[in-house]
């Protein structure tokens, strides 16, 4: 019986199921990551001062597409997103939320371990990944607003017309949305606005989880103030 690849994508493709293999490529950070993220700071800021673009027009494409095949000590699952519809391994998921929304001391660590065991186990019928479809609704969202071209949207380039209190918050070493562009709002973007900002100490995407009480703290001051 001949075996049809297209039939077979196709139907990888309608059942949502992609190919899984345990790995640890990539799950050692290296020891002089942070000497790597303030050298790519530097270069993007080098090339924002040569070609005038904004630090939020920045955008990661790291996804390298690879054929299907049966190989030894991989196995076919169903897919969950990475923002492109492509598939991330549950262990890949779990080293992504520690090492971009934590930072990497072992306290922190720790923490971050006791928050994906609670988002992951919590509640039984926890809400699934918003799919393709949501992914892609919510790029879009993000690309217009930081678009020039779409400014009359009520886009990122309209900042300054807010003329309210704005609170502006981020880890200091967030490497998601990089922290630079929290200070780049604060000080060229919402120039007519009562904006303030807060800076949680070592601490990176995930600033929420981690200071969780005293960022509640400081909504409650700033709404009622």
């Amino acid at each position: 019986m001949a075996f049809s690849t297209g039939w077979f994508t196709g139907f990888l493709k309608r059942k949502q199921l992609s190919l899984h293999e345990p790995t640890k490529r990539a799950q050692t950070v290296p020891g002089d990551y942070k000497n790597k993220i303030t050298s790519w700071l530097q270069f993007n800021r080098r090339a924002q001062a040569k070609f005038n673009f904004e630090l939020l027009e920045i955008a990661n494409v790291d996804q390298t597409p690879i054929s299907f095949e049966f190989l030894n000590n991989k196995t076919y699952d169903t897919k969950a997103q990475d923002g492109t519809g492509n598939k991330l391994p549950f262990i890949q998921q779990h080293h992504a939320y520690l090492s971009t929304f934590f930072s990497l001391t072992p306290r922190d660590q720790a923490l971050g371990e006791e928050w994906w065991e609670r988002m992951t186990t919590a509640r039984p019928n926890r809400s699934d990944y918003v799919g393709p479809a949501g992914t892609k609704a919510q790029l879009g969202a993000l690309a217009r607003w930081e678009s020039r071209d779409l400014a009359s949207e009520g886009s990122y380039n309209r900042l300054h017309e807010l003329k309210i209190p704005v609170l502006v918050a981020d880890g200091d070493s967030d490497i998601l949305v990089p922290t630079v562009n929290s200070w780049t709002m604060f000080k060229k973007k919402l120039t007519n606005a009562v904006a303030h900002l807060a800076l949680f100490p070592d601490v990176g995407h995930g600033f929420v989880d981690q200071y969780s009480n005293q960022f509640s703290q400081l909504v409650n001051v700033f709404l009622d103030a």
